[in-house]
């Protein structure tokens, strides 16, 4: 069985940047005992016979074509309020 200490416990909450009390460190440290645990369970298990998984699905990734065509259609450029030569204007997004 994994032994995990109270001073591991409480450096994860530190990382964590949550606050336990001695009641929820007593408890988080018992359930991650039990989570190792399980994992050397796993590890016992033999698995010469069975083939790695990648995912649950067959689909694959749908990729556009990049395109380099970077020009506003000319109503979208008219309907801006504000514009300077080429460039619109647009409120600020992050004030100072």
């Amino acid at each position: 069985m994994v032994h995990i200490s109270k001073a591991e416990v409480e450096h994860l909450a530190e990382l964590s940047r949550i606050e336990l009390d001695d009641k929820e460190k007593t408890s988080l440290q018992n359930d991650l005992e039990n989570i190792l645990s399980y994992f050397d369970e796993l590890k016992a298990l033999n698995t010469d016979a069975i083939l790695p998984k990648t995912g649950g699905a067959l689909t694959m990734n749908e990729l556009r074509v990049d395109s380099t065509d970077t020009r506003v259609p000319g109503d979208v450029v008219q309907s801006f309020p504000e514009r300077e030569g080429n460039l619109l204007k647009v409120p600020k997004v992050f004030e100072k």
